[in-house]
């Protein structure tokens, strides 16, 4: 509904507390199996503003992860960030499993060196291991791509469709993707296509989005100098 508003976004959810990764991963992420959904399913521990520390239910942890997605830029990845949490409680080993938590297409929080931190922010697309739709920061740099492009030629619906009216909107078009690449919103762009069909503008276009560096891969040559 929100696409076809013109308002493509991606959404938070939470499974109810005290299930297996087994059961939410056949229960909920492969059923969603979405691009666009990111799920939870560990409830936290967090202290209220009266000082009182209470254990949440996952929704909770769900409405935090959306607040830090929404309070940093575009395509910024929540892996390693620290929600304010004191604990965590579910029925798999936060650390141990998180491994498999991220291929049932759910966001963990594992206990690192400073507390506990996002191990990866992915999303419950299951269909293959496509690195966009799989990854919540990824998929945000497409789809605000899309969003701000249509934005910015919104203008023109209601004026007339004369001889050189493709020709513009395809260079603005250009203009606002450049513009994505400077802003750090999509990484790179080609294949800038317009089709006129009377009426209608079709715009298609190749877009490289911003991925996370989710890792860094050392080797060193051992040698006696």
């Amino acid at each position: 509904s929100a696409a076809l508003a013109g308002r493509e976004r991606n959404a938070w959810m939470a499974t109810p507390a005290n299930l297996t990764i087994a059961s939410i991963k056949q229960v909920y992420s492969k059923i969603l199996n979405d691009r666009n959904i990111a799920l939870v399913g560990q409830q936290i521990k967090f202290v209220t503003p009266s000082g009182e520390t209470k254990t949440l239910s996952p929704l909770y942890l769900a409405l935090m992860l959306a607040g830090m997605q929404a309070g940093t830029a575009i395509a910024t990845p929540l892996t390693r960030k620290r929600p304010d949490v004191l604990d965590v409680v579910c029925l798999w080993d936060a650390n141990r499993d998180a491994s498999e938590a991220i291929r049932a297409g759910l966001v963990n929080l594992s206990l690192g060196a400073l507390g506990y931190q996002v191990e990866r922010s992915v999303t419950t697309y299951l269909t293959d291991d496509n690195p966009i739709f799989s990854e919540v920061s990824a998929n945000e740099s497409i789809n605000a791509s899309i969003r701000d492009l249509r934005g910015a030629l919104d203008r023109f619906i209601g004026t007339a469709n004369r001889n050189l009216t493709a020709n513009r909107i395809k260079s603005i078009a250009e203009s606002r993707l450049n513009r994505q690449i400077q802003d750090g919103t999509i990484k790179n762009f080609r294949d800038v296509v317009l089709e006129d069909a009377g009426d209608t503008l079709v715009i298609n276009y190749t877009v490289a989005a911003v991925e996370p560096l989710n890792f860094i891969r050392i080797s060193a040559t051992i040698q006696r100098f």
